[in-house]
């Protein structure tokens, strides 16, 4: 796998690549969701990513469900952080590092890219808004095999903690 694909993430200064899945189709079987997320694990390159990280968002009513029955370990809380569109489209809160294309008051589109705090004022100036909801939960799981996979298991279960619970 090229190590440019994807956002690169990171747990504890160790690599990781984010599974953005969004929700699978109400016509899909009921084990399409956990079948997906297995096959593309299967596709990373264990030398490049230590760990696969996904998030369950708990404005959406999200506990992480379909990782917790895939055995992925959940890491704890984090603040969900994006950025919002002028038209309303929710952007990954890492969207600043790729190149930007946003459409104007008047209609025009600005390329805003490459953003770091500079640049994160070209984006807020072309009409792009920086928001912070709610929790969610970040779930992460070991890539590799053998000692490699035995070993970033072993990290993750120090770290995680159980599994949320859907009230009532």
């Amino acid at each position: 796998t090229d190590s440019k694909a994807g956002s690169m993430y990171s747990l504890e200064n160790r690599p990781a690549i984010c599974l953005a899945r969004g929700a699978c189709v109400h016509w899909a079987p009921p084990w399409a969701a956990s079948h997906l997320i297995r096959e593309s694990l299967k596709r990373l390159d264990a030398n490049v990513y230590h760990f696969a990280l996904a998030y369950s968002d708990t404005d959406a009513g999200e506990i992480g469900t379909v990782y917790q029955a895939s055995g992925w370990f959940c890491t704890g809380k984090v603040v969900n952080e994006y950025w919002q569109s002028p038209d309303g489209r929710r952007l990954d809160r890492n969207h600043h590092r790729d190149r930007v294309k946003v459409r104007t008051e008047d209609g025009s589109m600005v390329v805003v890219g490459n953003a770091h705090a500079v640049e994160k004022e070209k984006m807020l100036a072309s009409g792009l808004q920086y928001k912070k909801g709610g929790l969610r939960y970040q779930y992460a799981y070991p890539i590799g095999t053998g000692r490699a996979y035995r070993e970033r298991r072993e990290f993750l279960n120090k770290m995680s903690i159980p599994y949320p619970k859907r009230a009532g």
